[in-house]
């Protein structure tokens, strides 16, 4: 069958596989495997990998990861799945597992050749080094690049309309964004730079010198302050002098202390990285990207506990 019918088809198991439909699970699961082969072969012809038992094992894992994931319930956490979308949201899965395997394999087969050139030419064997000249060193190098891109991006998306007051946002930008992005030796004493930075000038400045800059440093996504930001500066504040002013007319550095931006880096950056593993719940390919780092991967953990003990209550 063409993929649009078989897309179709899965559309129309969706509701059935949220009430835990066994028999909707088992022909999901057929409509998955006529796709999934192609999926993992292509992905694995990118490597220049072809490898009948990696295939096979793939396929397996990848069954028994969208299994779990329907016999969770997971997508009924995600309210904004749409039915149609069910077969390609598989082949995510597979999709991402095939890269996972493809580059542990990469990893193998360059540490192989190395042993392998090292014995013809009778040097000494180290196991634990490579050749300076990984033939595979570029491409892992790429994909590494690639992932942290990624969740640069997932980060930063959720950074410019997230739930918090502008002034703190922009202690964050400042502080921990900027900071690295003009220069690394800021990072140190990132907090006394960005009140250096944001000195004398009010938020709405402030709020469009960091979004200038930081679109100028990014040359794959261009952003725009959400619409709950721009909302928010729009809201009265009360001043420490007791005057009534827009937020957007705040001059951060005359309102509050370095002790007060401190916290918020700390207490926001922590903020950003629980939802994103919230996020990551409800879609493999974020959790595949976001386990690979440490403060990512306790959110994802504590994220999941969390959701258990919802399922308890």
């Amino acid at each position: 069958m063409s993929w649009e019918t078989d897309a179709k088809k899965a559309g129309e198991l969706y509701p059935l596989i949220q009430k835990n439909d066994v028999e909707a699970c088992g022909q999901l699961l057929e409509i998955i495997e006529r796709h999934a082969l192609g999926v993992i072969r292509k992905q694995l012809k990118e490597y220049q990998i072809y490898d009948g038992e990696l295939e096979q094992e793939i396929l397996t894992e990848g069954c028994v990861q969208v299994y779990r994931k329907m016999s969770e319930g997971f997508w009924v956490a995600n309210e904004q799945f749409k039915p149609e979308d069910t077969l390609a949201y598989c082949m995510g899965i597979y999709r991402m597992l095939t890269v996972r395997y493809g580059t542990k394999k990469i990893e193998e087969l360059s540490k192989t050749q190395s042993l392998e050139s090292m014995e013809e030419a009778g040097q000494p064997v180290k196991v634990s080094k490579q050749q300076e000249h990984d033939p595979f060193e570029a491409f892992l190098r790429k994909e590494e690049f690639e992932t942290i891109g990624k969740i640069i991006h997932m980060y930063m998306s959720e950074f410019f309309d997230f739930r918090r007051e502008p002034y703190m946002l922009l202690c964050l930008g400042y502080a921990k964004i900027l900071s690295h992005i003009i220069s690394d030796e800021n990072k140190n004493n990132a907090v006394d730079w960005a009140f250096a930075q944001m000195s004398d000038r009010n938020i709405e400045e402030l709020s469009r010198e960091f979004l200038d800059t930081y679109n100028r440093s990014d040359k794959t996504h261009q952003y725009q302050w959400g619409e709950r930001y721009k909302e928010n500066l729009k809201k009265a504040y009360r001043c420490s002098d007791m005057d009534v002013i827009r937020v957007a007319e705040i001059i951060i550095t005359e309102e509050f202390n370095r002790k007060d931006a401190s916290q918020w880096c700390i207490r926001v950056n922590k903020a950003i990285i629980d939802a994103l593993a919230k996020k990551a719940l409800e879609d493999p390919t974020m959790t595949e990207l976001l386990m690979n780092y440490a403060d990512f991967r306790n959110a994802v953990n504590k994220a999941k506990n969390g959701k258990k003990g919802d399922r308890k209550k």
